[in-house]
């Protein structure tokens, strides 16, 4: 019998989140590598994750990095890039323990100023660049000779970050009424919908509730896409063409009307 060569292959699924720089061209290499691994050691000590839970890639490739995707790696994912967008002081709070991580003293004083200049280092701290203590770790040995916890550039940047707040922009296309909508859904009871929409296997859900798991659609829902939603604790509706035919009381119910 003939040998037959197999290549097995493995298709998954992963919570991502995409940090985009408005000017990556402005930074140095060193700097967004040692912003991306701050934060991934942030998000873990403030949501309390394992090393490795969190990890993030440079894109589009390591010698041009202009965003940074940061995905769970655990299996089923801790659901904390959800948080990170939904509550607008989380990011802050990860940038501010990244500063401490990385052995840096007077962090309030310094994010309130917000001039990285009044960081001080521990005395006699025996990091110089990085250390497992902080920013290295197995998962980014890659990335270890472009680390630098002492980067002017990347200090800055994660003050700016710790000072900042996540504020969700309203999706493209999307009027503040969304066709009439936003009123409808006042006038049933229900609270008002995030300002940007949520998208399941390509599917936009113009409507998003994130805090209570719901969404949903102008256009047919497609059966990929409520199986996708329902795989991740979602309940998707269909709305009816126009807002005057009224809100559909499966939706209303969701929200205990």
């Amino acid at each position: 019998m003939r040998p037959v060569r197999i290549v097995p292959i493995v298709r998954d699924h992963k919570n991502a989140l995409l940090f985009r720089f408005n000017e990556p061209t402005a930074y140095a290499p060193k700097t967004i590598a040692t912003v991306q691994h701050a934060l991934m050691r942030g998000i873990a000590v403030v949501f309390q994750l394992e090393e490795g839970e969190i990890l993030g890639e440079p894109l589009p490739a390591r010698d041009n990095r202009r965003a940074v995707l940061a995905y769970e790696a655990a299996e089923g994912g801790a659901g904390v890039l959800s948080r990170l967008i939904d509550d607008p002081q989380a990011l802050g709070k990860v940038a501010r323990e990244a500063l401490i991580l990385m052995h840096f003293e007077k962090v309030d004083e310094a994010i309130a100023a917000g001039d990285a200049k009044l960081l001080a280092g521990h005395d006699g701290e025996a990091c110089v660049r990085g250390c497992y203590r902080c920013l290295l770790s197995y998962f980014n040995q890659p990335d270890h000779e472009l680390i630098d916890r002492t980067s002017d550039e990347a200090k800055q940047m994660l003050i700016d970050l710790a000072r900042g707040e996540v504020v969700l922009a309203v999706a493209p296309g999307q009027s503040a009424e969304g066709g009439g909508w936003a009123s409808a859904f006042k006038d049933a009871g229900l609270p008002t919908a995030d300002a940007s929409a949520i998208s399941f296997s390509g599917q936009t859900m113009s409507f998003a509730w994130r805090t209570h798991f719901v969404a949903a659609c102008l256009t047919p829902l497609m059966e990929a896409t409520r199986e996708a939603a329902e795989a991740k604790g979602w309940t998707l509706f269909e709305l009816p063409e126009t807002a005057s035919a009224g809100v559909p009381q499966a939706l209303i119910s969701m929200f205990g009307g």
